[in-house]
């Protein structure tokens, strides 16, 4: 990756999180520039693709979380049966756990309302208008009947979108979405309130969320009996998540541990940080035309997976070779005991998430045909290895040793005029602070030129280091601007704000 490359990322805000050592802020920038690879052309059919750009320009999601975002919702509305097969042996249900993980204040419900929300809403309609002629025509049903033991059923509304549940109530209803042959969308605005429901009642004995959530992604069914509810049965679920989150609540509920693999079989991924993009000035009839059309194409898309028939999609031969290849390095990962098992878990469902996003994507960009090709499948796993590459250095807790060095270098030469490595190491007196290799200095120098706070000096024996200004959290310059207060333009790469 070329300095450029980098520096761009740096300037829009995207690298934000550190890793212990000079080689994890290394990574940090790799992985926010890796970014750039996921476009909305490359991600998203050409109509698509222009809609989605054109209705998300104002907030702040990049082309792969808006895609995820959207991809999400659709999965939500396809049938029951629909499923990615790899082998004779294995085969996925094509639903999706997806969370978005940001702040607050950087609107993560408003992609929602304009992904989500808007490209469904006429089939959500449908479904209420369907339920109230169901019930009006079982009222007329039930005049002639004076029994009311030998009435039949009053019928269940059955919606695409479900947003507040209770597990006992989805095992009641579950039971009817298998019989007309349905799928849902669970959705949360504060996915937290959802994880912490399901922690509670494990910690009650009961463990009644967690385990039906782990069947949901699944597509499993369940058998239960209840006193009041009676016996319930289904043997098979198509339902997907999504859920917006904050990383601080993501990082209390998980705690180091993901003993039964619920956060693992969330795909996480990362609300880019930065501002709005409003305007002063109201939309021309152009363009408030050409948002309508958006619009439209969106909700085209949302029909097409609605519609859909359940279907088994296959791999292609060539899809099929590269999926083993790509698969066989995380599956080791995932089974290697010096793994954290948080790790392990999360590189463990790598191969379930690649495969239910390839059917996705194939229902996006072909729609019928029922072979998964090898651009696809590639697509879909390059979209997992960024979720869990940037995942992965959420769980590993990064810590703040590269930014450190760097103010202490910059520092070192703001008082001394020039600084070796030598120097830089007599001068620590921090703990921690002389634990610190050539390779520490030389890759944090290379850092601090990069993002102009210094030069190399030319002509000298070792490598020198000269400042050219002061970096924010200097101990020469603390007084003027605290080390949180990075600028854009420089150490945001190794900021002290802690999350991926």
């Amino acid at each position: 990756m070329t300095t450029e490359a980098i520096q761009a990322a740096v300037d829009r805000n995207e690298i934000t999180v550190s890793e212990e050592g000079v080689e994890g802020a290394s990574r940090v920038i790799e992985l926010a520039a890796g970014r750039d690879a996921f476009t909305y052309d490359n991600l998203l059919p050409p109509d698509l693709a222009a809609a989605v750009e054109l209705i998300n320009q104002e907030d702040p999601a990049d082309a792969l979380t808006a895609t995820l975002i959207f991809l999400v919702g659709c999965a939500g509305l396809l049938k029951l049966g629909n499923r990615v097969k790899c082998s004779a042996r294995y085969s996925v249900p094509m639903n999706l756990f997806i969370a978005s993980v940001g702040p607050t204040g950087l609107s993560k419900t408003g992609h929602t309302t304009k992904l989500i929300d808007a490209p469904s809403a006429h089939i959500r309609l449908d479904a209420k208008e369907h339920h109230e002629r169901m019930v009006v025509q079982w009222e007329h049903d039930c005049k002639a009947i004076k029994k009311k033991e030998d009435r039949p059923p009053k019928p269940l509304p059955l919606y695409p979108h479900i947003k507040q549940y209770t597990p006992e109530a989805l095992d009641v209803w579950l039971p009817h979405y298998e019989t007309k042959g349905l799928g849902a969308l669970i959705k949360r605005e504060e996915f937290s309130a959802l994880l912490r429901a399901m922690d509670a009642d494990t910690k009650r004995g009961r463990g009644t969320a967690e385990g039906q959530f782990l069947e949901l992604f699944d597509g499993g069914g369940n058998t239960s009996y209840g006193v009041v509810a009676g016996a319930r049965h289904y043997d098979a679920s198509m339902v997907s998540v999504f859920g917006n989150i904050q990383p601080d609540a993501l990082t209390e509920l998980i705690n180091g541990k993901d003993a039964t693999g619920k956060f693992a079989r969330l795909l996480c991924v990362k609300v880019p940080l930065v501002g709005l993009n409003l305007r002063d000035e109201d939309e021309t009839p152009e363009e408030e035309a050409a948002l309508h059309e958006a619009r439209k194409v969106l909700a085209k898309y949302a029909d097409r997976f609605h519609k859909s028939p359940p279907r088994v999609y296959k791999l292609s031969a060539d899809a099929r070779r590269f999926y083993n290849r790509w698969f066989m390095p995380r599956n080791l990962k995932a089974i290697d005991p010096s793994t954290p098992k948080v790790i392990s878990a999360m590189w463990g469902k790598a191969g379930a998430h690649a495969l239910r996003l390839a059917g996705n994507l194939h229902m996006l960009w072909v729609g019928e045909g029922q072979e998964i090709s090898v651009e696809l499948m590639r697509t879909a796993a390059g979209i997992v290895d960024q979720c869990l590459q940037e995942t992965e250095l959420f769980h590993n807790q990064p810590a703040d040793r590269a930014l450190r060095y760097m103010q202490h270098i910059n520092s070192v030469s703001q008082e001394h005029g020039e600084v070796t490595y030598k120097l830089s190491h007599a001068k620590a007196t921090w703990k921690g602070g002389r634990t610190y290799k050539t390779k520490d200095f030389a890759s944090c120098v290379e850092m601090l030129c990069d993002q102009g706070y210094g030069e190399v000096v030319e002509d000298t024996s070792s490598l020198t280091y000269r400042s050219l200004r002061p970096m924010p959290g200097d101990s020469t310059n603390s007084k003027k601007q605290p080390v949180c207060q990075l600028e854009s333009t420089a150490a945001q790469s190794v900021s002290k704000k802690r999350w991926f």
